[in-house]
């Protein structure tokens, strides 16, 4: 039986998460190369940021950065865990997605971005019971493993440039 997975992709994101109304407790970040596929081991919440001045970063509970591992191959990354354990309550793993091209979710995930992505094209293969929601200015092409299904929503929105160039030089 195949499991149902709902993604939505919309032109404007929200602001989702607890972690984002709370102080971080812990931290850590670092410079990750130009990151073009991006692939999700572990049961997390991921934020795709499109920025120039992005970096990998990782806020939330201190236990997080003990168990979440990444690992980069070329300009692949991959995001797993040392032990099989959710830990999408625990804080928010923040990836920069500015030349991303290839998402791979292998888990039950939460992936979004914070503002819409500026890539052309975005190949999305889902393989676990996740959630996506995804903000593109570009096409998002998704699709599924055999044991899993898509359910996708798109909605449309205009967007006043300025408003976006705000939120560019805002974060």
């Amino acid at each position: 039986m195949k499991k149902s997975i709902i993604s939505s992709v919309a032109i404007l994101a929200t602001v989702f998460n607890q972690s984002f109304a709370e102080t971080p407790r812990d931290s850590l970040t670092t410079s990750a190369r130009a990151i073009k596929t991006l692939i999700v081991n572990a049961d997390v919440t991921v934020v795709l940021v499109d920025n120039a001045k992005a970096n990998l970063e990782v806020t939330g509970r201190s236990s997080l950065r003990d168990i979440v591992t990444f690992k980069e191959i070329g300009d692949t990354l991959v995001i797993g865990t040392m032990k099989k354990k959710n830990v999408r309550g625990a804080g928010v793993i923040y990836v920069p997605a500015g030349q991303l091209k290839n998402l791979r979710i292998n888990s039950e995930a939460h992936v979004t971005t914070f503002y819409p992505l500026l890539v052309p094209t975005l190949d999305v293969v889902i393989n676990g019971a996740c959630t996506v929601n995804l903000a593109s200015m570009g096409k998002i092409n998704m699709t599924a493993t055999p044991f899993y299904s898509v359910e996708q929503t798109t909605e449309v929105h205009r967007i006043d440039s300025g408003i976006l160039e705000r939120l560019r030089n805002y974060f």
